[in-house]
């Protein structure tokens, strides 16, 4: 007792003295560049370490890169600082560090198992699988990795080969129900429902309190149309795991067919608490208020939904249809007009904005709406190609990916790739910070009178350099995308260490589409000391 008390004392007293150390050392010191002979790098390993356990990431790179900077042979300050940027979401930059890593030093397992989750998250699963045979090479036992590589199977679709990765699993671990879970989820996906439930049965009779168990035997009752049982196994699924939003949206569906509508939009509410830009939430939410005549509220997550997806025509149709009840007839017809320009044989939006116009008064636009739809009738009676369709309350459900307006009044479902295998845990994944940023670019650099007056000719090339800078940001603000990255193309060329230049660069190459180009700039410029970047890569990888 008196040597374990000893030992407490002796934990207490390193923590403090690391705790003390990391008080006394001003943040603004670490991105400065302090003289690599005055670093103490173990001192500032150490520091990083403390950093990620407290999962202060942007913290913990600003201290691995000063050891980076003094002694770049160390291939611990790189694997480090991958693991920081991965809980912060830049899968590319830690991927980045790890190759740093392994050049320095080939025979480290854990950065070849951090390497490949970063692989995994950026759906290179070939990749991922080359660095998990080589890290199984070091630790042919490390259940981490064979369970991380069978994930990598699944998603090539080799469900034989990920078949006999679980069997090595249970060989390692008999008692796992979590592995008897999986082997259910592989038959599962092989349409194999008999041996998928037996494993289910073998996996709870283990552990009952095996939530993946849970929403794997229900995803089967639901495929059997069996709602009754489907709602049970998911609420308790979502007993033993509250906070994975699919189970919610799942039990949602189940209970909109059991016609208990309370139920299903309190999961709705519950998938906006734990994600509140969840689109399939939202517009469910949206057509159960506007079936229980709650128009305004469901106006208000329609016009949330078209945030997210402009584009969206049944989102369109429906606030169109919503917009009329409540008398906003002038937002309707432009809502109608906007469907209506896409599919112009629509004849109930075309009868519905026929309505509006009249209404308003102007009989005119009515007239021409409704000689249209009676054109098309007549030409269907003639045997001339036409649709209508009268709108029908149904509920039925789709798949997100089905774009027939003329559904626009039936429930979206998840596509049921995404139902199916719950997400893949891994100890090398923290919580990740919630950094506030706003999507903007970064203002112009001061130019003094007396640069702005030279000629170019007589410009140093870090004159230069800060000029074009200017230069670009406002031919990105005037949506030129193409001319600004070339000239932040050059602005690097001058100055490779302007980070303003990499942050704005990747933020252009987002607006432009080339989202992973963008991630990769904006991770630079975190590396560089901007570490709002990393709010901005967090945002984009969702």
């Amino acid at each position: 007792m008196q040597l374990q008390g000893e030992v407490q004392k002796m934990k207490r007293f390193l923590f403090i003295s690391c705790f003390a150390f990391l008080l006394s050392f001003p943040v603004e010191r670490i991105g400065q560049g302090v003289c690599c002979a005055q670093i103490n790098t173990e001192r500032f390993t150490m520091m990083g370490k403390v950093a990620l356990t407290y999962e202060d990431y942007v913290l913990a790179i600003q201290y691995f890169n000063q050891v980076i900077n003094a002694k770049p042979y160390l291939y611990e300050s790189w694997y480090l600082r991958g693991v920081a940027k991965y809980n912060l979401d830049d899968y590319s930059g830690a991927e980045q560090d790890c190759n740093e890593a392994l050049k320095i030093n080939p025979f480290i397992e854990s950065v070849y198992e951090l390497r490949g989750l970063c692989r995994i998250q950026q759906n290179d699963y070939v990749g991922a699988e080359e660095d998990y045979n080589k890290a199984l090479s070091f630790n042919p036992k490390n259940k981490s990795v064979l369970h991380n590589r069978m994930l990598c199977r699944v998603e090539q679709k080799d469900y034989k080969r990920a078949m006999a990765e679980v069997d090595t699993l249970l060989l390692l671990d008999d008692k796992n129900a979590k592995y008897y879970a999986m082997k259910a989820e592989l038959y599962m996906l092989q349409k194999d429902t008999v041996n998928g439930e037996k494993m289910l049965e073998k996996s709870l009779d283990l552990d009952k309190y095996n939530g993946p168990a849970w929403a794997t035997r229900a995803q089967i009752a639901i495929n059997h149309g069996d709602w009754a049982n489907a709602e049970d196994y998911l609420s308790k699924a979502i007993h033993y795991i509250p906070k994975f939003v699919p189970l919610y949206l799942n039990r949602a569906i189940v209970r909109y067919h059991l016609a208990r509508l309370r139920g299903c939009m309190e999961d709705y509410d519950m998938v906006l608490t734990l994600e509140p830009d969840n689109f399939f939430a939202h517009y469910n939410r949206g057509l159960l208020r506007m079936q229980v005549g709650d128009d305004n509220r469901a106006i208000s997550d329609f016009d949330f939904v078209l945030k997210l997806e402009p584009d969206n025509l049944m989102a369109i149709m429906n606030r169109a249809e919503l917009k009329e009840k409540t008398g906003n007839l002038r937002g309707a017809i432009r809502d109608y007009s906007s469907v209506i320009k896409r599919y112009p044989d629509f004849w109930a939006g075309i009868h519905a904005r026929a309505n509006c116009y009249r209404r308003l008064g102007d009989i005119a636009r009515a007239e021409q709406d409704e000689f249209r739809i009676l054109k098309a009738q007549q030409e269907k009676r003639l045997g001339i190609n036409g649709h209508n369709r009268i709108r029908k309350v149904s509920l039925g459900t789709r798949h997100k990916s089905d774009e027939d307006v003329h559904k626009y009044d039936e429930l979206v479902v998840q596509d049921p790739e995404e139902d199916v295998m719950l997400k893949y845990e891994s100890e090398s994944r923290g919580k990740v910070q919630n950094l506030k940023v706003s999507i903007e670019l970064r203002p112009d650099v001061y130019v003094g009178t007396e640069i702005a007056s030279k000629p170019d000719s007589l410009l140093t090339s870090w004159d230069k350099a800060l000029v074009l800078y200017n230069r670009a940001n406002a031919l990105s603000k005037q949506k030129d995308y193409k001319a600004a990255i070339d000239l932040y193309d050059t602005v690097l060329a001058l100055d490779s260490g302007m980070k303003e230049a990499y942050f704005n660069r990747g933020l252009t190459r987002i607006f432009d589409g080339r989202i992973e180009d963008g991630i990769r700039d904006l991770s630079k410029a975190g590396e560089l000391g901007l570490y709002s970047a990393y709010g901005i890569i967090k945002k984009y990888r969702k």
